[in-house]
C-alpha cells in the first residue's frame, strides 16, 4: 500500500472547518433558551456565529492558498534545516502564549500586550526599529478600544506599579 504523507497544515484546516461548521450549527441552541428576550434584540448565538463564518472563510481562503502552493513546489525538495528553524520558532511562539497569558493578571493587559506583541514580532524576524516600537501600541490601542471602552469589559489591571500604571487608562 502506497500512502502519502499528508501535511498536518491540511488537517488543522479540515479540523478549523469541521469545528466551526460543527460550533455554528451549535450556537442555535443559544437562540432557544433565551426566548425571554423581545423581537429585534441581538440574540446570544449572533456574535459566536459571526466569528464562526469568519473561522470558516479564512480557513478556507488558506487551505486553497495552500492547495496551490503544493502545486507550484511538488517539484522542489524540503530544505530540514528551514523545517527545524520553522519549529523551533512554533514552539517559542506557544511558550510566549502561554506566558503572555500566565503573566497578564500580574503584569496587567497593557503592558503584556506590549511587550508579548513586541516578542513576537522579534521572533517572527522583524527588524525595522519603527515597526517594532509602532506595530505593538498600535494593537495595544485598538483592543483597548474595542473591549475596554466600546464593550465594556474589565481586562486585568496587574499588581503594584502596574495596577497605578493601569489606573491612568481604565
Amino acid at each position: 500500500m502506497n500512502l502519502r504523507k499528508i501535511d498536518s497544515e491540511y488537517i488543522l484546516y479540515t479540523i478549523l472547518i469541521g469545528g466551526s461548521t460543527f460550533l455554528f450549527f451549535r450556537s442555535f441552541s443559544f437562540d432557544q433558551k433565551a426566548h425571554f428576550l423581545r423581537e429585534g434584540t441581538v440574540m446570544p448565538g449572533y456574535w459566536p456565529r459571526l466569528i464562526l463564518i469568519g473561522i470558516f472563510i479564512l480557513t478556507m481562503i488558506l487551505l486553497i492558498i495552500k492547495i496551490d502552493k503544493n502545486k507550484a513546489l511538488k517539484g522542489e525538495t524540503l530544505n530540514k534545516e528551514k523545517t527545524l528553524s520553522a519549529t523551533g520558532r512554533f514552539v517559542s511562539l506557544v511558550f510566549l502564549c502561554f506566558l503572555y497569558v500566565s503573566m497578564m493578571t500580574y503584569i496587567s493587559f497593557l503592558v503584556g500586550t506590549v511587550v508579548f506583541t513586541f516578542l513576537v514580532l522579534l521572533l517572527l524576524n522583524y527588524r525595522k526599529p519603527i515597526l517594532l516600537i509602532l506595530y505593538p501600541l498600535f494593537m495595544t490601542t485598538l483592543i483597548f478600544l474595542i473591549f475596554i471602552k466600546l464593550l465594556s469589559m474589565s481586562l486585568p489591571r496587574g499588581v503594584g506599579i502596574f495596577y497605578s500604571f493601569s489606573k491612568l487608562f481604565y
